[in-house]
């Protein structure tokens, strides 16, 4: 069973460097991100030269600005079904987080994850699950899990796999 989940981690792998592909080709981000200039500092405008009747930047502000010549990527992000997903799209936009290697936890189903990244394409890369209760046990129901979240053909990252 341990050589079959080498062989999984090896595919999974693969999957990962298609996906950081596609989060550096991709710019579908672009004029999402800082659709309004914002400042950069400067020395002059630094927070400890800002004046007191000037308030200091913003620093979620530079971050878009900054995200915007250079593409943040969140390359490790997790969701279970406490956590609203449209949220995460307002998380990112507010760090300039141009994309998300999104993977779930707990009760989240992989359609769930797959139809929302779908909404946000270059935006939320689905990361397949590879951790839970059935990894744990070393179950069979655990490589029948990756099977099908691979075989869905909407995955373009892998999550963490504990060795």
């Amino acid at each position: 069973m341990r050589d079959r989940r080498k062989g999984y981690v090896v595919l999974l792998l693969i999957l990962f460097v298609v996906l950081i592909s596609a989060c550096v080709d991709d710019k579908s981000h672009e004029g999402v991100i800082n659709p309004t200039p914002t400042p950069t500092l400067t020395p002059a405008s630094s927070p400890t030269h800002t004046p007191k009747d000037r308030p200091a930047p913003d620093a979620g502000a530079l971050a878009r600005d900054f995200a915007a010549d250079i593409p943040l990527i969140d390359a490790h992000s997790q969701v279970d079904q406490y956590v609203d997903l449209n949220k995460v799209i307002q998380l990112m936009d507010r760090g300039g987080v141009a994309c998300t290697i999104l993977s779930t936890r707990g009760e989240v189903r992989p359609e769930d994850l797959v139809s929302f990244a779908s909404n946000y394409p270059g935006r939320v890369i689905p990361a397949v699950k590879t951790k839970g209760q059935i990894y744990a046990e070393d179950d069979e129901k655990y490589y029948k899990f990756l099977k099908k979240q691979v075989n869905m053909g909407q995955y373009g990252a892998m999550a963490e796999v504990p060795m």
